[in-house]
């Protein structure tokens, strides 16, 4: 029966499962190719790539045509989280278009023992239970021994995920994004990544929906990934600010008009007018922002006159 790219059905995988074999071949991969004749519907694409990891003997891979320009790889106790947003908008675009491979890796792969147990009861009491290092630390040394990527714990504990960040993360060639789970990992993990990012203030049941909002978020700043290249540039915080309001057809819906200027045609008055709604609309939603923000001294004057006042 095939699986989710887990390794179901390989023999040395149910060796290693019923603690016979420790140095099994671990699996990798966007997909095996029975996940994808089973997930068909799904969108999964033959050019995209197979891989296959053997143990000591590293990486065996089979690439599309072509070199992409990114590879993702997620570590995660449940990586079938991922598998509708990879086949849906910009990212699958990217992942057709060759601009990014994703592998997803089943963190139970680097387990031990009979039950391939991946937590267990933190030191000192306490609710829940925490991430094992050892399989971490296997998966993480496992994936960046083949590929060097960048090594990202997701994390509620961590620095917050910006667009300055996501246009970091965009310009490296691999990532490897480890998503924790339960209370979250054991703290000897933090020594063998990179960096930890937060997607913001709240706490999710796993770091999967996190590591989407990673991917999408870096996906969409590689060239090429969206129609319009100038799209990322407009952005909300692309410039530190919030964007302006968009309108599109019809011209008046329920007795609410388009704003004329932007009906005028006036390209110069058109553009100060967005300036003017992008500041407006940060002061009021996010002021913590302004004193980050590229300011000129038309803005700064804009801002004072709605009461803004710069610190110090």
């Amino acid at each position: 029966m095939c699986r989710w790219h887990d390794g179901a059905g390989d023999p040395s995988y149910l060796a290693a499962r019923d603690g016979v074999n420790e140095n099994r071949p671990r699996s990798c991969g966007v997909f095996s190719e029975c996940a994808r004749r089973r997930d068909a519907s799904l969108g999964w694409t033959t050019a995209a790539i197979r891989c296959r990891l053997r143990g000591a003997a590293g990486i065996e891979t089979t690439l599309s045509p072509g070199s992409p320009s990114m590879r993702i790889h997620v570590l995660a106790l449940f990586p079938e989280i991922l598998g509708g947003a990879l086949a849906a908008g910009i990212i699958k675009r990217a992942r057709d278009g060759g601009l990014v491979d994703v592998h997803l890796h089943q963190l139970r792969d680097y387990a031990a023992g009979k039950h391939l147990q991946v937590d267990d009861t933190p030191y000192g009491g306490g609710q829940g239970m925490v991430m094992k290092p050892e399989p971490l630390v296997a998966a993480i040394e496992h994936v960046a021994a083949a590929d060097r990527p960048r090594r990202v714990l997701l994390s509620a504990r961590a620095a917050r995920f910006t667009q300055a960040r996501a246009a970091a993360l965009a310009a490296e060639p691999a990532l490897l994004l480890v998503c924790g789970r339960y209370e979250g990992v054991d703290a000897r993990v933090e020594a063998f990544v990179d960096e930890e990012l937060s997607i913001g203030d709240y706490v999710l049941s796993g770091g999967e929906p996190a590591a989407l909002v990673v991917i999408d978020a870096v996906v969409r700043l590689l060239a090429g990934a969206l129609g319009n290249e100038r799209s990322a540039e407009d952005d909300s915080f692309s410039a530190g600010l919030l964007e302006h309001p968009q309108y599109t057809r019809p011209e008046e819906f329920r007795g609410v008009r388009v704003p004329d200027v932007l009906l005028s045609g006036d390209h110069a008055a058109i553009a100060r007018w967005r300036r003017e709604e992008s500041l407006r609309r940060t002061l009021t939603q996010r002021p913590d922002l302004l004193p980050h923000a590229e300011l000129d001294d038309a803005d700064r004057a804009f801002l004072g006159a709605l009461g803004w006042r710069p610190r110090g």
